[in-house]
């Protein structure tokens, strides 16, 4: 559809992608993300509604986890993730597909989202069983730090070591000088 009047512009018939029925659609900004009955995301070139991929969803902590059957879907262009919704709950994957974080919506007999947008840092819900729609801010994912170094560099004055962590890798900005208290600073994962 064009923005500035509603018309339209193009068409093409998703179909039975797959042999698969589709609930949730959403747009990464480059290409239209469709979520299909059964399992992961499918990847569909805007301009005629070609599959150029799929993302497979997956709990880290449990590979025996199966992700399916979503109302809604909405993707966040600030953290490139994903937010499928089921019923009342609303699941947060990586651009790599693994869950970080799922949590139930709090409100009374919202349970049927079939529509789900991200305007700025806000999510946006339709829900049919109550033909509203609701907004709120997504929590911020868990963090988790590990002592694992995955990379160091220098600029000849301070250390920089990248250390595994969760939502994303943490940096800090050492200086070997200072034997007591080393840390100058980090950033990435509640750095």
């Amino acid at each position: 559809l064009d923005p500035s009047d509603g018309s339209e512009t193009g068409r093409f018939d998703i179909g039975f992608i797959g042999g698969q029925e589709h609930a949730g659609l959403s747009n990464n900004g480059i290409n239209l993300i469709l979520a299909p009955e059964f399992g992961g995301l499918q990847i569909l070139d805007p301009s005629d509604g070609s599959r150029i991929g799929d993302l497979f969803l997956f709990d880290p902590t449990d590979f025996n986890s199966f992700f399916e059957s979503f109302g809604a879907l909405a993707f966040d262009t600030t953290t490139e993730e994903f937010f499928p919704v089921d019923g009342n709950d609303v699941f947060r994957f990586d651009d790599e597909g693994r869950l970080v974080e799922e949590f139930t919506l709090n409100a009374a007999g919202f349970n049927s989202v079939q529509g789900a947008v991200f305007v700025g840092d806000t999510l946006f819900l339709a829900d049919s069983s109550t033909d509203t729609v609701r907004s709120g801010l997504i929590p911020t994912p868990p963090t988790a730090h590990t002592a694992n170094p995955v990379a160091m560099a220098t600029d000849g004055t301070y250390l920089w070591v990248g250390v595994d962590a969760t939502p994303n890798d943490l940096i800090m900005k050492l200086d070997p000088t200072n034997t007591s208290t080393p840390l100058v600073g980090s950033f990435g994962s509640g750095g």
